[in-house]
């Protein structure tokens, strides 16, 4: 078995989906105030997350689907002092991307949008990153039909909390008022990366078995995506502390409790569950540490699967950033191909393609056909041809041995003791006089291998055991199949036509050697004089003549 891992660099979430809108019920909205008749009517600021007003894009011109807001409070960013803001607390750590915005649209009364804001987020409420400070945010129409506008774009930070700050609005002494807001979303950066080194390994040397065919071993490579205790967005900046801090990372190959079957970590101390633990500080945060995965010798034939390696963390501060919902860190996918199939090996692949021309005929191009593992019994292989061109198979290619035909012997056999013992096939290319395809100058075919034996995994399921076909359609209504298990093999191949390749004789080409040249004229000569009577026999062809 080939073990893939698909791992690679974590990289931010691609942004899909979006929160607000009334597209999740998980945003908290507050504000420094809002504009109430009471407490269930009202421009409340719940009211800019929660779609009230919004047809398709389009929102409502109406007081009771806005946030209005007439005063100010003390900011829950200290570095904003008392002002007008509005506050959400989206549930989760997202990822987040572009803010469309639609601005205060109650009819008479949009210059009360905001025109100049600034926006914060945090990941923990407390410790707050700026976004920026936006000076353009355009006055809404007041129609039923306001689309909003883009507003600015988080690029994929990190934040549970945003915080918008109203500066200055569009000329309104009154209040200030936005109708709606969303912002795309995904998954927030997974705090750990994974990188894989030397992938995939392969399942070692089977007894009777193929060779091996690769490395047996390869390697995670596997570091913390940030410091804990900082500001995921900003790693470097000397602003954010960066505590003393001690944190595991435990990979477990099995879902469940017990070792994996089909691969292991080698270099694992737990001899119940074969897990890996690895220990990141202040020192090391970043610096890859490597797991060795090791493939698991077996003769079962699993067929493809696929495994999760789960990560798990603990870590010894608190950081938002490290949790586990949103971003359980899961690899999902160890792919696991097994080479425990038996098959019939045609080697080396591609050997009859190209190189077949009936320019050089009679020159024998061969494989070698062996077994990939050691049946239990005979086996046997019918060798025959196909093409969709009949010409290739009856004057343009023979096959030595010639399996394909009518005699003694039809088929290759292999006995368990020499079962990779090469039995060789050649093709030869015959240079005939037609051409099997006007614009075709490589003809197609292809050798076809079909296996049968009394070892199921060395049958294909029309055949019976002994060669006979599975299905007898005197006694059966539907097509019976036996317990075979293998699959046919193929050893395809192409033969160059030389009658002019692709476009056929000329038809000044009296000689046939696909040039037109002064052996032509010399040919055509020759064929004329020796035609005094045009309506001689013989010579009617040469004038294109009719009696």
């Amino acid at each position: 078995m080939v073990i893939m891992l698909c791992l690679g660099t974590v990289a931010r979430a691609q942004y899909t989906d979006y929160i607000g809108a009334g597209q999740d019920d998980d945003i908290v909205a507050t504000a420094s105030s809002e504009d109430a008749d009471s407490p269930t009517e009202g421009a409340f600021a719940q009211n800019t997350v929660n779609g009230s007003g919004l047809d398709g894009d389009a929102h409502s011109n109406v007081w009771e689907d806005t946030w209005t807001s007439y005063e100010t409070a003390s900011s829950p960013n200290p570095a904003r002092g008392d002002s007008v803001w509005i506050h959400y607390d989206l549930g989760h750590v997202y990822g987040l991307g572009l803010m469309h915005v639609w601005n205060g649209n109650e009819e008479g009364s949009t210059a009360r949008g905001p025109s100049n804001v600034t926006i914060d987020y945090s990941v923990d409420n407390t410790n707050w990153t700026e976004l920026g400070t936006f000076a353009d945010w355009p006055e809404a129409t007041g129609e039923e039909d306001y689309t909003g506008f883009d507003g600015p774009d988080f690029a994929g930070a990190s934040a549970r909390y945003v915080l918008i700050t109203v500066n200055s609005n569009h000329g309104d002494s009154w209040g200030d008022s936005i109708s709606e807001i969303k912002i795309k979303a995904g998954a927030t950066k997974p705090p750990i990366t994974v990188d894989s080194n030397d992938l995939p390994v392969y399942e070692p040397y089977d007894t009777g078995g193929p060779p091996l065919m690769g490395p047996t071993e390869g390697q995670l490579l596997v570091s913390l995506t940030w410091r804990p205790g900082e500001d995921p967005c900003y790693p470097n900046d000397p602003c954010y502390y960066a505590p003393v801090f001690n944190c595991t990372v435990t990979l477990d190959p099995n879902e469940g409790p017990g070792l994996h079957e089909d691969f292991i970590f080698p270099d694992s101390t737990d001899l119940t569950n074969g897990t890996v633990t690895l220990t990141f500080t202040q020192a090391n945060w970043s610096d890859p540490q490597k797991v060795n995965v090791q493939a698991v010798a077996d003769l079962d034939r699993e067929g493809d699967q696929s495994y999760p390696i789960e990560l798990t963390f603990t870590i010894n501060i608190a950081d938002a950033n490290f949790i586990s919902d949103p971003c359980e860190p899961i690899i999902p996918i160890v792919g696991v191909v097994d080479n425990d199939v038996p098959f019939v090996v045609v080697y080396p692949p591609g050997a009859l393609e190209d190189v077949l021309t009936e320019n050089d005929p009679c020159v024998p191009k061969c494989v070698d056909i062996t077994l990939s593992h050691e049946p239990t019994d005979d086996v046997y292989v019918f060798v025959t041809r196909d093409s969709d061109y009949a010409i290739l198979l009856e004057s343009m290619s023979v096959m030595d041995p010639p399996l394909d035909e009518i005699g003694d012997p039809n088929k290759l056999h292999f006995i368990p003791g020499e079962y990779n013992t090469p039995q060789t096939i050649c093709l030869e290319a015959l240079d005939d006089d037609e051409l099997a395809e006007e614009w075709l100058e490589w003809v197609p075919g292809e050798v076809i291998l079909t296996p049968y034996s009394e070892d199921v995994r060395y049958l294909v399921p029309w055949l019976n055991p002994d060669g006979t076909d599975a299905d007898d359609p005197e006694t059966l209504e539907e097509e019976e199949t036996s317990d075979g298990e293998a699959e046919e093999a193929f050893a395809y191949f192409n033969v160059q036509d030389n009658e002019c390749g692709a476009w056929g004789f000329d038809s000044e080409d009296f000689n046939e050697n696909c040039t037109v040249e002064l052996a032509d004229f010399v040919e055509f000569l020759a064929q004329w004089t020796a035609c005094t009577q045009p309506y001689e026999d013989g010579c009617k062809e040469l004038w294109n003549l009719e009696y």
